[in-house]
């Protein structure tokens, strides 16, 4: 029996997600050694390299968020078509019923309510999708450790904040909580060796491009169902044009 990709993300065990990230320091250990020995007497070539890094996750972030921003106007157009098909629908409809013949009913209205129709459901069928892709379980999570730049790996004790129940136990517990899990990452930040830090960083700027590239597939999906459900409006409404002029040449 398959299960849900949250099911298989809750199940899957914690200590192999610091096994997964070690296994992959430890195959690049050699090279980090390699490189920090080469700049450590070179701190200007050092800070450049390092630097570069640096900027790359910046530009990266910035790419996330311009292809989240194309995400989140699809939803915006999508919000649009609906309110704006549940008020044609209901206009329409109020003219249908109002129409004496039935044949009259048939051919002017049958086809819009049914274009109008496709734009409801099409948008609703959108609009799940949008959520869907809020922040869903994603494997690669489970292949990395980043607790210089990840709040999953930086908390020692994950803090767990439920702003719906809180008590003045709980409200006490969360911030000694998380003074408890700031002194930790201090004083793992400050024991850390340069190696340390640079595959922190490298594996950072993997993550984001690993992160765009989920954005977007998301967007391209948005997009190729966003404009399907466009045409198949778009073809049923050319039905309403063509019917009426079908029934005046031929049948009146």
């Amino acid at each position: 029996m398959k299960k849900t990709i949250d099911q298989l993300d809750k199940d899957y065990p914690p200590n192999r997600i610091s096994e997964n990230y070690e296994n992959g320091r430890k195959k690049i250990e050699e090279q980090l050694n390699t490189f920090v020995e080469n700049y450590k007497n070179d701190n200007q070539m050092l800070s450049a390299r390092w630097q570069d890094i640096r900027n790359l996750v910046t530009h990266l972030d910035g790419r996330i968020h311009y292809w989240e921003g194309r995400r989140t106007q699809y939803l915006q157009l999508t919000t649009a078509i609906l309110a704006a098909s549940l008020a044609g629908i209901i206009a329409i409809s109020n003219s249908a019923l109002g129409a004496t013949n039935v044949l009259d009913r048939f051919i002017f209205f049958a086809p819009i309510i049914a274009s109008l129709l496709v734009l409801i459901f099409g948008s609703i069928m959108i609009i799940r999708l949008w959520n869907v892709q809020n922040n869903p379980s994603y494997p690669f999570t489970k292949g990395y450790k980043i607790w210089r730049w990840q709040y999953r790996g930086a908390e020692n004790k994950p803090s767990n904040t439920d702003l719906s129940s809180y008590t003045k136990e709980s409200f006490e517990r969360e911030v000694n909580l998380f003074s408890e899990n700031l002194y930790l990452y201090k004083s793992k930040y400050l024991s850390a060796s340069l190696e340390d830090l640079l595959d922190q960083d490298l594996s950072q700027a993997y993550l984001c491009i690993t992160n765009e590239k989920f954005k977007i597939k998301f967007v391209s999906d948005l997009r190729d169902k966003f404009y399907m459900i466009l045409i198949i409006a778009f073809r049923i409404g050319l039905i309403f044009i063509f019917l009426p002029i079908i029934y005046y040449i031929f049948c009146k």
